[in-house]
């Protein structure tokens, strides 16, 4: 049956030019807007860290109570870890060390453990 489907196809888009200059517009047109939605969730992903990155650098304006201390214990780790995760993004610590040191080290960064 899928056979038959596909020499059907075939058959049509070597007898009707109109159906292959569709077919081609549809492909074209579908293929930018997978790279067009790609490079948005590129752009968004890298805003997103952008944004953590920097909202865990600045410092918080609270003042330092009890309740507060508790609340600004993560901070730190966080930072930690967006630091440590930071600088895996370049190329040179993964080809002087094995991932697995990698992987190590952003567990105890971000997890504790």
């Amino acid at each position: 049956m899928k056979k038959v489907i596909f020499y059907e196809f075939i058959k049509l888009w070597k007898e009707k030019p109109k159906f292959r200059r569709t077919i081609k517009i549809f492909v074209m047109i579908g293929t930018l807007g997978i790279f067009v939605i790609s490079g948005f969730v590129i752009w968004g992903s890298i805003s997103l860290f952008n944004y953590m990155a920097s909202e865990t650098k600045r410092p918080t304006d609270l003042p330092l109570t009890g309740e507060t201390k508790a609340q600004e214990l993560p901070v730190p780790a966080v930072r930690t870890c967006f630091g440590q995760a930071h600088s895996l993004m370049a190329l040179q610590p993964w080809i002087d060390r094995p991932a697995l040191d990698h992987w190590k080290e952003l567990k105890v960064a971000c997890f504790n453990i």
